[in-house]
């Protein structure tokens, strides 16, 4: 009787455990959605109008002419965000997919990390994945990133379970074959991670040569359709490359921002603008990521040196090598892709495929330190991440066009005129897709116009209204009359709204109409 009661005991605990686990992870999850959908009701901003402009409004078939003729990635974000779009508002909607990706690859690495290593591992890969400044970026917008992540990583957790059973099931090859599509039809880059993969099973999985080889020319026959338009966007993805080459040329500074902001930081370091890593994740979430970090290596050190017994450890066992191949695949893919002259691929969003893979060996890191110096670690490299996010989320959210045009149309008369200086080159401007119909017909854009609108204000008595999203950076000043017209204007209300970057509206009242 006794027997049977410690039998049972036995097989409830691991069941016990596996349920708390899986608690943690669905909590997680919870905090992710949570920063991603806070997050979503930000305007819509860069390559987001873009998206805009092909979702909104549009057929499906007129939608994927533009994607094959003007894009340089494939359909399926596309797809989705133009099905998403027609649930609601467009510039909300469209981010749907990504939010929904974003939000599913805690779930995801959290197993894939548990396969790929242990259950610690893969819970402090959740955790680091769903507070990751760099990802809850891109958690929110609306292009492919996040879905490509999360398809990449479902492949590697399909790919592991389907090579670890001694009887092959073409079912789990089935599934890897449709997220490796999945995942090549969303961005190409997820290439790098899956070649690795490929390459890792090949090698280390002899049995299931033929498994993966058959799997693999399925996924190249299916992809086939594809072809024609690959090769369209193929012939001209040149320019794209070259303005790449021309903000992150091939060298260690591109490099260095490449895996450092994808890793801790937000994406931006380039172009208009720049958000340093002492912005996000701030001094502070730096010193807590690096210390927590920190602690990891010196215990790595030390077993490394000595060992659990006192002998030295062996090689890395063939699952951390699969860790390590696609943790590096990205970052390698994007340097030899830059290679060619005047061409570049530097961009930290096109490392994304790899981070699932080094979340989990950082769990591996710093989960193989006794249990104080472990929990510690994943606290502080965690606490860190997280306030990195809070601080994007709070001081650098995109512009906030919304904010904008919803404060000036509360104020705006017809008549009026409207006034924008854009940092994107539209149309629709980040302002106009929030305007009304009355309100968008008046609007008027400096690098059309100049400063004219002052001009003809003075003689009408016209109010103008000028917003423009870049204080300080790109227009150098707050947009206003011009110099020799500034005397005859009085600002009567302004408002800037604070973020990656500013915007400042104002209404300009004439001091005296001419006639």
């Amino acid at each position: 009787m006794s027997a049977s009661v410690a039998s049972v005991t036995r097989v409830e605990a691991p069941i016990e455990d596996k349920r708390v686990w899986w608690g943690a992870v669905a909590t997680l999850t919870l905090i992710a959605f949570c920063l991603r959908i806070y997050g979503a009701g930000e305007s819509p901003a860069g390559d987001e109008l873009t998206m805009y402009t092909l979702v909104h409004n549009r057929g499906f078939g007129s939608m994927m002419s533009l994607v094959v003729d003007q894009e340089k990635t494939p359909p399926l974000g596309f797809a989705l965000a133009w099905l998403t779009s027609r649930i609601g508002a467009a510039d909300t909607w469209m981010r749907a997919p990504e939010v929904i990706a974003g939000t599913a690859l805690v779930p995801l690495a959290a197993a894939f990390g548990r396969k790929a290593a242990s259950r610690p591992a893969g819970l402090v890969a959740a955790g680091l994945i769903a507070v990751s400044p760099f990802l809850v970026f891109y958690g929110i917008e609306a292009r492919s990133y996040s879905l490509t992540a999360a398809f990449t990583c479902a492949s590697l957790l399909l790919l592991l379970v389907a090579t670890e059973r001694e009887r092959q099931t073409l079912g789990v090859w089935a599934a890897w074959t449709v997220t490796v599509l999945a995942a090549l039809m969303s961005h190409y880059t997820s290439f790098f991670v899956i070649l690795a993969s490929v390459v890792w099973t090949l090698l280390a999985r002899p049995a299931t040569r033929k498994y993966i080889l058959s799997a693999t020319a399925a996924t190249a026959l299916l992809m086939l359709p594809w072809l024609p338009s690959f090769l369209t966007q193929l012939s001209h993805s040149g320019d794209e490359a070259k303005r790449v080459a021309f903000l992150a040329p091939l060298g260690v500074d591109s490099v260095w921002q490449v895996v450092s902001r994808s890793l801790v930081g937000h994406r931006l370091w380039s172009g208009i603008g720049s958000v340093g890593l002492t912005d996000v994740p701030g001094p502070l979430g730096l010193a807590l990521i690096l210390t927590g970090l920190g602690i990891g290596l010196v215990g790595a050190v030390i077993r490394l040196a000595t060992g659990k017994s006192g002998q030295r450890l062996s090689r890395p066992d063939s699952l951390t090598i699969l860790l390590l191949l696609t943790a590096v695949a990205a970052p390698v893919g994007l340097i030899l892709g830059s290679l060619r002259p005047h061409h570049s691929m530097l961009l930290p969003r096109n490392a994304i495929t790899s981070l699932p893979s080094v979340a989990v060996l950082a769990g591996i890191l710093l989960t193989r330190l006794p249990k104080p110096a472990s929990i510690t670690a994943v606290i502080l490299v965690w606490a860190g991440l997280l306030l990195g996010s809070v601080i994007e989320l709070r001081d650098f959210a995109r512009p906030n066009l919304r904010g904008a045009a919803h404060a000036v149309e509360a104020r705006w008369q017809k008549g009026d005129a409207l006034l924008e200086a854009i940092y994107f080159n539209g149309p629709p401007t980040d302002l106009s897709i929030h305007l009304k119909s009355e309100q968008r017909q008046a609007l008027q854009l400096t690098r059309e116009v100049g400063l004219k609108p002052f001009e003809q204000a003075i003689w009408v008595g016209q109010t103008v209204f000028t917003i423009t999203p870049v204080v300080g950076k790109l227009t150098g000043s707050s947009l206003g009359p011009p110099p020799g017209l500034s005397t005859n204007f009085r600002p009567v209300w302004t408002h800037t709204w604070k973020g990656m970057l500013d915007v400042n509206a104002t209404e300009w009242q004439p001091r005296k109409a001419t006639k």
